[in-house]
């Protein structure tokens, strides 16, 4: 994915209404950050690079992001995350990764107990990964001195 496909989106007035952008080296950090306190939260190591047609933006790069939190009414609890990232992901502090909900999407969701049904909860996996990722990065940036 280009810069200029990403800043097309983000640009877009009824596209993404909140977007971080940071570098891999930095989400390597919000991970290890919130590993352990939230559940257990990995990156693939080494990285890989995900090549897929997404929002109709052809040869889109992604990573992907894993979370695990055990919850009473999970048949699963393993959620795979993908997000966009701008550059070659080997180079950790110039590839960029955009947490934008709109350019994200679960490569592996969670299935969840519902009355004796196996179902899955889109709402229940975006607010089990967003809310604690979106607070770390704003954390481990005001650790190291980013202003948001």
């Amino acid at each position: 994915m280009g810069l200029e496909n990403l800043l097309r989106l983000l640009n877009d007035p009824v596209g993404v209404c909140e977007a971080l952008i940071l570098s891999v080296s930095t989400l390597r950090r919000v991970v290890k950050r919130l590993h352990g306190e939230h559940g257990r939260w990995w990156l693939e190591d080494p990285l890989v690079v995900h090549t897929i047609n997404h929002l109709n933006i052809h040869n889109l790069q992604m990573i992907q992001i894993f979370h695990s939190l055990s919850g009473p009414d999970q048949a699963t609890d393993e959620l795979g995350l993908m997000l966009p990232v701008i550059g070659n992901p080997a180079d950790t502090d110039c590839a960029l990764v955009c947490l934008a909900p709109e350019l994200m999407y679960f490569a592996m969701e969670g299935l969840y107990v519902e009355k004796g049904r196996v179902l899955g909860d889109a709402i229940t996996d975006f607010e089990r990964v967003w809310n604690p990722l979106r607070c770390a990065v704003i954390e481990v940036g005001r650790q190291e001195g980013t202003t948001w």
